[in-house]
């Protein structure tokens, strides 16, 4: 393998194991030369010395008007039942109010706010003198830092996407216009000093580079190896146990809660499925109470990132799903969940539920490691889930594709060696 590039990532969060950024970054990155790796990061931490040791923290109140104004922002929306979203989401029709509409622009504002840039990270960064310059941008403060360094410097950016937020971002008329022209502008910048950048899936690789004019590869999230367990063909149970792991977020409830729904009515017949929850605790909080009919429906708690392999060996059935809601199809569209991967290296079968076209969704449907439902129809999602319950070769079938398909393609081992080939071709100027 041709000598690892010197990388510097610009990110808000940490390496960490301990959120779903932190852990992508960790798992991409996890091997590479230690001297050859460098971070720059917003949120207030730690530093692991796991993968890398050279870090520059970089204070939020480097952007005074932005820090506060979210504070502000925070602390007015804190325990207030008018939701805001997550981030690069449309609003909901009835979210569309007054009160949100200016806190929208208010969150504009205070996102082109400047950015001060310190002396002593210049100082930093040409000490390290990096081959390029790793990011996986998400706001107007990381574009910002991640532009003015590969100006100051020379080097090539290599944007990662993990969703399509670039299609989504300051469309809702903030500033009457004016914040979606300039975001447009910048993230144009960044391309402009890229040579390339990677996408977590393949529809997103063929959409972004008809958009931007530019090579994309895929690259999503890499499993480890506590995760990788060979199927096991067992004779049938007479119970099934499905398995949901993961956010809440983005409407997935509301898909989660037909599912919930629709188990608890096949139940009726013949008490043999049950769904558990792990999600984490403060969507828990939020959402759990509309699942409380349903006595074959348990919330397990929030689970720590160690402990999720060992949690997805006591399923029968993996359940990945999205939402219909067409707000939430266009930010998850191309995006591939860091789920699925470990879903599949666990070599359990997947329920998937969502719509079709959506990048997690078909991708499942490609790689046949699951059962796909893409229609919102409650008596096909209660026949479809007897179907796949009761056909153990089948489910045998899905379990074993899906875990050939990891190996093959999310191992970290074959992973570092195409991250590094990808990150020296597009650091030649």
């Amino acid at each position: 393998m041709k000598s690892l590039p010197k990388v510097l990532v610009i990110s808000n969060e940490l390496f960490n194991r301990d959120n779903n950024t932190g852990i992508t970054l960790s798992n991409l990155f996890d091997g590479w030369d230690k001297e050859k790796l460098a971070q720059i990061y917003m949120i207030d931490g730690v530093p692991s010395t796991d993968v890398c040791t050279n870090y520059f923290y970089l204070k939020p109140q480097h952007a005074p008007f932005d820090y506060y104004i979210r504070k502000i922002l925070h602390s007015y929306t804190k325990n207030r039942s008018s939701a805001m979203g997550s981030a690069g989401v449309v609003l909901d029709d009835d979210q569309k109010t007054i009160k949100n509409k200016i806190h929208l622009n208010l969150r504009a504002i205070a996102a082109f706010s400047p950015l001060f840039i310190p002396t002593s990270l210049y100082n930093w960064v040409n000490a390290f003198n990096p081959d390029i310059i790793y990011c996986m941008l998400g706001s107007i403060r990381m574009i910002n830092l991640t532009n003015a360094i590969a100006k100051k410097t020379g080097k090539p950016i290599v944007p990662h996407f993990m969703d399509d937020w670039p299609s989504t971002f300051y469309t809702q008329n903030e500033l009457m216009g004016l914040s979606r022209y300039l975001f447009e502008q910048k993230l144009n910048n960044t391309f402009s000093l890229s040579n390339g950048g990677l996408c977590i899936s393949e529809h997103m690789v063929k959409e972004y580079k008809i958009r931007y004019n530019l090579p994309f590869t895929p690259f999503a999230n890499c499993v480890d190896e506590a995760y990788y367990c060979p199927p096991i063909n067992r004779p049938k149970k007479e119970t099934s146990l499905l398995m949901y792991v993961g956010g809440l977020h983005l409407n997935r409830w509301k898909s989660l809660l037909q599912l919930s729904k629709a188990i608890e009515e096949i139940n009726e017949f013949k008490k043999n499925i049950s769904l558990k929850i792990y999600a984490p605790t403060q969507e828990i909080n939020t959402y759990a109470d509309y699942f409380n009919k349903y006595s074959s429906t348990q919330f397990a708690g929030s689970i720590k990132s160690y402990e999720v392999a060992s949690a997805l060996r006591e399923a029968d059935v993996l359940l990945h799903i999205e939402s219909f809601e067409e707000n939430y199809v266009k930010f998850t569209k191309y995006s591939l969940s860091t789920k699925i991967p470990q879903y599949m290296a666990s070599g359990k079968p997947i329920l998937a539920y969502g719509p079709i076209g959506i990048a997690s969704i078909e991708h499942i449907k490609l790689v046949n490691a699951g059962k796909v439902i893409c229609e919102n129809n409650e008596k096909n999602i209660i026949s479809d889930i007897r179907e796949l319950i009761s056909d153990n070769e089948l489910l045998f079938l899905y379990a074993s594709s899906g875990f050939k398909y990891a190996k093959n393609n999310y191992s970290k081992k074959n992973n570092l060696k195409r991250l590094a080939k990808i990150l020296n071709e597009y650091s030649i100027k």
